[in-house]
């Protein structure tokens, strides 16, 4: 989906990482994650709470065991299944809901029918509007809005700066516009 350069990108432009390890080992031995720790002064390990299993074994096993383990519970409204499966199909129509007579048609609208973005448009014709499965809470706001320990939150007058688009998955280009924007 992503390649290792525009992968190391993306996860470097996550406010919680420090820096980015290429090339590590899908299963860390014991050996490895002492290794990480000493050298690197790697704390914890983290991953989602899906499991992840190579031939039975947990691969996070020895960072479990070492107590060096955090887990990051799933967000709500995410689904990486229709994630996955929209790039598989190289479709776009999921950012799309077809609108018949004011309410919402039953089928994704593939193409923007001529003169939908007419404000004059017939009764009865098709708009096509932006729609999102990403389920936003008070709590997940508060959470990417709050400023990290050590940084002051932004003051009166400060630059502020909202780009919009598709933010369902984060990818390098989507760091380099943010960091552009800063």
């Amino acid at each position: 989906v992503l390649t290792d350069a525009e992968r190391q990108a993306a996860v470097a432009a996550c406010r919680f990482v420090d820096e980015v390890l290429p090339a590590t080992p899908y299963v860390m031995t014991e050996a490895y994650i002492e290794e990480l720790v000493r050298d690197k002064g790697v704390d914890y390990f983290v991953h989602g709470d899906d499991p992840c299993l190579v031939d039975g074994r947990d691969v996070y096993e020895a960072a479990k065991n070492a107590g060096r383990f955090c887990t990051i519970p799933r967000t709500e409204g995410i689904s990486t299944t229709d994630i996955v499966g929209r790039l598989l199909l190289l479709t776009k129509d999921h950012h799309e809901l077809a609108i018949v007579d004011g309410s919402a048609a039953n089928t994704p609208s593939l193409l923007l029918r001529e003169g939908a973005l007419a404000s004059s448009a017939p009764p009865g014709g098709v708009f096509a509007s932006q729609q999102s499965r990403f389920l936003v809470t008070s709590q997940l706001m508060q959470a990417f809005s709050a400023a990290l320990p050590g940084q002051r939150a932004a003051g009166r007058g400060a630059r502020i700066v909202y780009v919009d688009g598709a933010w369902d998955m984060f990818h390098a280009g989507h760091a380099d516009i943010l960091r552009r924007a800063r």
